[in-house]
């Protein structure tokens, strides 16, 4: 399959997400995301959920916040 069958097959899907306002490499922040909702959500304090996940994942603090205030942002239809 080549990049121009796989984008006329997924044409509205990403035409969706376009339109949504999704980035469609954030994809990437699915897990990271997920790993700090379950710790806030356990009790875990924001700043500390974020620490961890920026360690797990290797990229900086200031990124995480930007990917939950992202991620928590109600979609743009």
């Amino acid at each position: 399959m080549t990049i121009y069958e796989l984008l006329k097959v997924n044409r509205k899907s990403i035409e969706a997400l376009r339109d949504a306002g999704i980035r469609v490499g954030d994809i990437r922040y699915i897990d990271l995301y997920m790993d700090v909702m379950k710790m806030t959500d356990a009790g875990d304090k924001k700043t500390y959920a974020v620490a961890v996940a920026a360690d797990r994942y290797n990229v900086s603090e200031r990124l995480v916040y930007d990917i939950v205030k992202r991620f928590d942002a109600p979609l743009q239809i």
